[in-house]
């Protein structure tokens, strides 16, 4: 059989494409992901009698509308092939896959005055309460929330240890109003986890998470809130505060500047602060 049919072959590329896209460094998830979009452009060639390994550029272009054209699914089909042409040592039509712009993102925080609401609704109330102040004040993630382990919190409650995405680990310092709740829960929840499962469960779910977050926020007089608008909130407000973007990248655990400036905003405050500094005729 040629190589370029074998390459069309799922039963023959397949364990050959994972071990190379593993090879790469890329983790199973993204392996899976890649996986499913090269099988998708497969069985379209299939279909129309094209082999993907020498599909024309405009072949490539139409095969592109398999996926939707947003610039995440656009952009894994691309990567996904291009990682497949390079096994092959072919030079497929990358480019003919257009990747959109993404489009610019919005920041989803509370208002301060929502915020402030969210917080008393939260003191004193456990564990939804507990849980919407560890986002609030340390930016947590929601799955972040729902691991928050004992063992995190220093000796005296003021610094808290978090393990993030891929395991990086960061502490941050605590907040005296979320130090005084957890101070006092503690008297109360024994064992490894700040909110210990059910029915077996060590721990509470992601999704708990998100029923406790709607009922403080209900509590507080606010509709739905997800646990992600702590975070931005939380972020916004370092930023804010700090006028330190830098801080506020630690602060929030991003490796990239520019994800942290998805979590932040413009006020109308700062936008004025800005026209009062245009005083050319000061000088």
């Amino acid at each position: 059989m040629p190589c370029w049919e074998a390459c069309c072959d799922p039963m023959r590329w397949l364990p050959r494409y994972r071990d190379h896209l593993l090879g790469q460094g890329l983790s199973d998830k993204t392996v899976r992901v890649y996986v499913t979009r090269v099988e998708q452009a497969s069985g379209w060639c299939a279909q129309r009698g094209v082999h993907l390994v020498s599909m024309s550029a405009s072949d490539a272009s139409e095969m592109s509308r398999i996926v939707p054209n947003t610039a995440a699914s656009r952009r894994q089909l691309r990567t996904a092939l291009k990682y497949y042409w390079e096994m092959f040592g072919v030079q497929g039509p990358v480019k003919a896959i257009r990747v959109p712009p993404k489009p610019t993102p919005k920041w989803k925080g509370l208002e301060p005055d929502e915020a402030a609401r969210m917080v008393k609704a939260a003191k004193g109330w456990h564990p939804e309460g507990t849980a919407v102040l560890l986002g609030m004040y340390l930016a947590l993630r929601r799955e972040e929330i729902a691991k928050a382990r004992w063992d995190r919190f220093d000796e005296f409650y003021t610094w808290y240890t978090v393990q993030g995405k891929f395991d990086a680990t960061d502490t941050l310092p605590v907040h005296p109003v979320l130090r005084d709740q957890v101070s006092a829960v503690r008297l109360m929840v024994k064992g490894e986890w700040l909110f210990p499962g059910s029915r077996g469960r060590e721990r509470v779910t992601e999704m708990t998470i998100n029923v406790w977050t709607d009922k403080v926020a209900a509590a507080a007089g606010l509709g739905h809130v997800h646990p992600h608008q702590m975070r931005h909130t939380a972020i916004a407000m370092v930023n804010d505060e700090t006028g330190d973007l830098r801080t506020a990248q630690v602060f929030a655990r991003h490796k990239r500047l520019e994800s942290t400036q998805i979590y932040t905003r413009t006020t109308k405050e700062k936008l004025e602060r800005a026209m009062e500094a245009l005083d050319y005729l000061s000088y």
